[in-house]
């Protein structure tokens, strides 16, 4: 009897200790998922996700952002396309060369050289800037800012009719549209390039003519 005694007595021990193990495992998983919670949160206490900006405030926001740098690497662009170049005085100046024709009609006073023909380039530069500022001095001094490049490397500086781009002054917001005349040989232009005053950037651009 008191075997069966001691016996009953450490089974229901057993028992007791099982069970008091299986209470700490489950505090301890109770434990563990209160704390996942806790730094993960539920979903209904995240923030909601911000709308997507109007078309509205987007174009408010680039109507007000920054004008783009000024390159500092010389462009290689087609005919028609327009490069900003900085000038020694720190204004920004856009140039586009379009309207290339070969042959071209002579601007009053412009000749071919003998054996020559004359190709032509219409340019416009306009300052940068807001409306009533001060003069923009453009950066051309020489006819040879503007030359173009045969396909036998032969260069051809622009036949100016007049003044109106070398040293000349201009409003910020005003355009100047020129034409450019070229006396050319038999090999065919293929590239323009626009050289303004020392101390500008980019230093030249390059215009593609047969692109």
């Amino acid at each position: 009897m008191d075997r069966m005694t001691a016996r009953r007595r450490r089974r229901r021990q057993g028992l007791a200790r099982l069970a008091v193990l299986v209470a700490l495992i489950v505090a301890i998983i109770v434990v563990v998922v209160l704390l996942v919670r806790g730094c993960g949160g539920d979903a209904a206490d995240e923030p909601a996700a911000t709308p997507p900006a109007s078309a509205g405030a987007g174009a408010s926001a680039q109507a007000t952002k920054e004008p783009e740098p000024v390159s500092s690497l010389p462009p290689l662009v087609d005919v028609g396309d327009t490069v900003r170049f900085e000038t020694p005085e720190g204004a920004v100046v856009r140039v586009t060369a379009s309207g290339y024709a070969d042959p071209g009609d002579a601007p009053a006073g412009v000749t071919a050289d003998p054996g020559e023909r004359i190709v032509t380039l219409k340019l416009r530069v306009t300052p940068e800037g807001a409306e009533g500022t001060a003069l923009v001095p453009l950066p051309f001094k020489k006819a040879d800012s503007f030359l173009l490049i045969a396909e036998d490397d032969t260069l051809a500086a622009a036949l100016l009719a007049d003044d109106a781009l070398l040293g000349a002054t201009l409003p910020p917001g005003e355009t100047i549209t020129t034409t450019l005349a070229f006396s050319v040989g038999a090999s065919s232009p293929i590239r323009f390039v626009c050289t303004p005053a020392e101390g500008s950037r980019p230093r030249s651009a390059t215009w593609e003519l047969d692109r």
